[in-house]
């Protein structure tokens, strides 16, 4: 907007950044920059969103404008549930209320449309599935662990009836954590205690990760006492009959094979590629 008195320009500007990741086979582009800050060094072709604007326009635009690439976006689908029940489904009456605009707007029948959302296109009485429609329209798709990969594959292997399901196109990647954000305080105090000041940055030391399975006796008897001993502090204590019954449950959650071994835990790295010439 350019004020008529003044010439002043008023500009509104998001501040959210976008970019993208071009690839070509086994190569992404790269843009090397012209202007400060870091004049001179590598990076994705990004920028400022428009208002009004969706993260995948921007995303387009500033690849065109920063490396004159004209791409196509493609999605990989994360599916995380491991059981059936765990999948929307919706009844072929509720897709002819809410989604009958779409066929004819794509341009293709409603027969079409809703073998889509089915493991068996042909079946008349299945009903719309959320998680077929997006393993067929994702470029890829894949489970949160190799087992889970396993599961997914036995699970959606109708969608792919001619294959056995160790050919079926379901991968998997490997969930990581931040360990400073999940780590609770107590537990870090305890590590601090145990292994050094210097633990956090010795994640992948085989010497670390063997003083962690060496202590693990002493680390849950420590955190033990230390949660027996917020729990004397900050609630009461009615009658002997319920203080042991609190007890028994506090042992239980205490069990080591309850939680998750503080020595799996690992420090996320990024892939590094070859970028275009």
């Amino acid at each position: 907007l350019v004020c008529a008195s003044c010439h002043t320009i008023h500009y509104q500007n998001p501040k959210v950044v976008v970019g993208c990741l071009p690839e070509w086979g086994d190569r992404v582009l790269l843009c090397k920059r012209a202007i400060e800050p870091r004049l001179g060094l590598w990076t994705l072709p990004a920028g400022f969103l428009e208002n009004g604007e969706t993260v995948t326009a921007g995303a387009l635009r500033e690849t065109l404008e920063e490396a004159q690439a004209r791409v196509r976006t493609q999605c990989v689908f994360t599916t995380h549930t491991p059981v059936t029940a765990g999948h929307d489904v919706f009844g072929v009456e509720l897709v002819d209320t809410h989604l009958a605009d779409y066929w004819t707007a794509l341009g293709i029948t409603r027969e079409q449309f809703l073998s889509f959302g089915r493991r068996r296109p042909e079946d008349a009485w299945e009903p719309f599935g959320m998680t077929p429609l997006a393993i067929r329209f994702a470029r890829s798709t894949n489970g949160v662990s190799r087992k889970h990969g396993e599961v997914c594959r036995e699970m959606w292997r109708d969608l792919w009836p001619p294959r056995p399901q160790a050919d079926v196109p379901i991968g998997h990647v490997t969930n990581g954590i931040h360990v400073p954000t999940w780590t609770a305080p107590a537990a870090r105090a305890l590590l601090t205690e145990h292994c050094g000041a210097d633990w956090e940055s010795r994640l992948d030391d085989p010497e670390l990760l063997g003083l962690l399975g060496g202590r693990r006796a002493d680390l849950d008897g420590a955190l033990g006492r230390g949660r027996s001993g917020q729990r004397d502090q900050h609630q009461p204590r009615p009658d002997h009959h319920r203080d042991r019954r609190t007890t028994h449950v506090v042992i239980i959650s205490e069990r080591p094979h309850r939680r998750k071994r503080i020595a799996q835990i690992r420090h996320i790295g990024w892939m590094t590629s070859s970028c275009a010439s």
